[in-house]
């Protein structure tokens, strides 16, 4: 798939190749880099309407092939090429420790530039493997070599905005040999197992998200995925929740008193180590139950 882009300077069109999580910024990016401009005095647009540079091209609704034109944008005004590039984004990364920190680097720099940046101010263990990490960019995942090659621009990023990245190092780099190891039970929940892989993977998502650290045991899906089957609640034990009468916060039972929701607390939504400890054996055990459900 690609888009065609009209430039009205040269009366030239240049294609594009685009794929379902390339955004706009993407392409506007690629393209000024070939035709030595500053991303940041252009926008493209389908006629008369300004396009979302940082929506994925799925989520965009456009054909295959779709005309779009390279215009200047207005801030740049007479300026022309020597408008400044500049300008910093906010950013509130998830390290693979648990904890989070604020930095507020360029909208110009790489992932790469601000995981060296991150390195140099301690924040990962020594010897860690850099070259091997990965980041979690909303719902977009940027694999390691991708990193030095995707700006914070590019994903559509621009000055002031703020942003959620987490971090992932691969299996045995620093923090993560320390850690506990997850143990789930050797035969969970057969096929009903994927419904906790996509409970997990929202709050990798998005951990500051409320309603998705808390399972409320009366829902039918819930109460399918664990309350019907033991092994379920020792999975969601082995992620961190725990039993609770409200789903704001936590507030363990009374003796004789039921749970009515598994909650988890931001401080262990954090720790990404063991969710996606917790992810892979899931993932692993949902693979082997689907297998040999479809072979009996």
């Amino acid at each position: 798939m690609s888009v065609v882009i009209f430039d009205p300077d040269s009366r030239e069109r240049h294609r594009v190749a685009m794929s379902p999580g390339k955004t706009l910024a993407q392409a506007l990016e690629e393209l000024c880099e070939k035709t030595e401009r500053s991303p940041a005095e252009y926008e493209l647009r389908r006629g008369a309407k300004a396009l979302d540079s940082s929506l994925p091209w799925r989520l965009l609704r456009l054909p295959n092939n779709s005309s779009l034109e390279l215009v200047r944008t207005r801030k740049s005004g007479a300026a022309g090429a020597s408008a400044p590039r500049g300008g910093t984004a906010k950013l509130a990364v998830s390290l693979p420790s648990g904890s989070r920190v604020i930095v507020e680097p360029s909208i110009d720099a790489t992932l790469a530039d601000v995981l060296r940046g991150l390195d140099a101010l301690g924040h990962f263990p020594a010897g860690a493997d850099l070259a091997g990490a990965s980041c979690l960019v909303v719902r977009r995942s940027v694999p390691p070599e991708a990193l030095a090659t995707t700006s914070l621009r590019g994903m559509g990023v621009s000055a002031g905005e703020q942003l959620r990245i987490r971090v992932m190092l691969p299996p045995g780099a620093g923090a993560e040999t320390s850690q506990p190891a997850v143990v789930l039970p050797e035969r969970a929940l057969a096929v009903r197992e994927p419904f906790l892989v996509r409970a997990v993977d929202g709050v990798l998502v998005n951990p500051f998200d409320a309603r998705r650290r808390r399972l409320r045991l009366s829902n039918a899906l819930v109460a399918a995925a664990v309350v019907r089957f033991p092994a379920g609640k020792a999975v969601l034990y082995a992620a961190g929740f725990q039993d609770s009468v409200i789903g704001e916060g936590v507030q363990p039972p009374a003796p004789a008193e039921e749970p009515e929701f598994v909650v988890l607390t931001p401080q262990a939504a954090n720790d990404s180590g063991t969710l996606l400890k917790v992810r892979a054996v899931l993932a692993d055990t949902v693979s082997r139950d689907l297998l040999y459900t479809s072979s009996s």
